[in-house]
């Protein structure tokens, strides 16, 4: 699977012969020889597939998607025969199919510079049922990419989907076709090409094969803004290595104005790159610097006393943006306001976050809850 998907060390035909013989497999870093690699055989398998049981994400690019719809499909055998036979007699090669149990269509996904051609024998093998109406539509979708969650320690393992959706629902990401073979190893989803790399990343960060990595702005570097970079700046290591967590501080603002780096800011230097190099306050430019395509997860940080910045947080939740406060605003202020910020989250499927102190520095929210 993972070879097929666009993982290049090995064709996934040169596999064959060596599963027949029950070979194991090593495959190595050219460049990094002294690591001891990946290990593929009959019995590589280990404990380790319990806790890990998807083992590696991989996609294909430069797909589409080539679709069959109609009523009159509808419990006629010999449908998705005629479908695959007149895809065959075309050369046009699937990459992968789904179909829903209504029967009322079957999706076909292929290359894209085959999808035309496709789309034309489709046409003329159904061009009865097509006239008639019982087919309504054979439709194109371009740009798609396939992804293929893959692991020896899916079969049997219940809750393997709802993780994936789950991660790619987070990164607000939507799925146009699924796919899953009988024998559990591999879960292959078709999404948009724009949101390919940004998917790869939320799937790796929900099975933790890689850190989970969060795009963030701080807004009001006052107090308490200041203390949180310092302390981020103290524990950012620790946090990668013991929970995972790459957090990466992409964008610093106050009232009038903001500093947006790429990749990262400094955070040993941020005061002085503020000063220097900071623009306009703009909050819809930060919000499009904050959400990237690579970046699944973005996080605004709001340490200021704005209740003006407030009224932003639904569109933020909106968007897709996970908010942490101490603003009391947003909790004290208008109702409506607030109601609609926590409507927001919910529907978004996003976190809204708030705590704030009082006297000696007590929790508020959390006490009263």
């Amino acid at each position: 699977e993972l070879a097929y998907f666009g993982a290049k060390v090995i064709h996934p035909q040169c596999l064959g012969p060596v599963m027949a013989a029950q070979i194991p497999l090593r495959i190595r870093n050219t460049m990094q020889p002294e690591l001891p690699g990946t290990l593929i055989g009959a019995d590589s398998v280990d404990q380790t597939s319990i806790a890990q049981p998807v083992r590696g994400v991989s996609s294909s690019d430069g797909l589409a998607l080539l679709t069959v719809e109609g009523t009159g499909m509808i419990g006629v055998p010999g449908t998705a025969q005629r479908v695959f036979a007149a895809l065959h007699s075309a050369g046009v090669s699937v990459v992968m199919i789904s179909q829903g149990s209504s029967e009322h269509s079957i999706c076909s996904v292929v290359r894209e510079e085959q999808v035309a051609l496709g789309q034309q024998a489709l046409q003329r093998a159904f061009q009865m049922e097509l006239a008639a109406g019982a087919i309504q539509r054979i439709q194109i979708e371009p740009g798609i990419s396939v992804l293929a969650a893959v692991g020896d320690g899916m079969t049997g393992m219940p809750g393997i989907a709802a993780r994936l959706f789950q991660s790619l629902a987070q990164a607000r990401i939507n799925v146009r076709a699924i796919a899953q073979g009988s024998s559990e190893r591999s879960i292959s989803v078709a999404l948009g090409s724009g949101d390919s790399h940004k998917a790869l990343r939320a799937i790796h960060a929900g099975f933790w094969l890689s850190p989970q990595t969060l795009s963030v702005a701080m807004i009001g570097p006052g107090n308490v803004g200041a203390e949180l970079l310092q302390q981020l700046q103290d524990t950012l290591p620790e946090l990668m290595q013991r929970r995972g967590l790459d957090i990466r501080i992409r964008a610093i603002a106050n009232s009038r104005r903001m500093l947006l780096a790429d990749p990262v800011v400094d955070l040993e230097q941020w005061q002085a790159q503020f000063d220097s190099h900071a623009q306009p306050l703009d909050l819809e430019q930060l919000r499009e610097h904050l959400q990237v395509a690579h970046l699944p997860h973005a996080v605004i940080v709001d340490c200021s006393a704005s209740d003006a910045l407030a009224d932003h947080y639904s569109n933020w939740l909106q968007a897709g943006i996970h908010i942490v406060t101490p603003n009391k605003h947003a909790g004290s202020g208008d109702w409506e306001r607030y109601q609609q910020i926590q409507s927001q989250a919910r529907r978004q499927g996003v976190s809204y976050h708030y705590e704030t102190t009082v006297g000696a520095g007590l929790p508020v929210i959390q006490t009263l809850r």
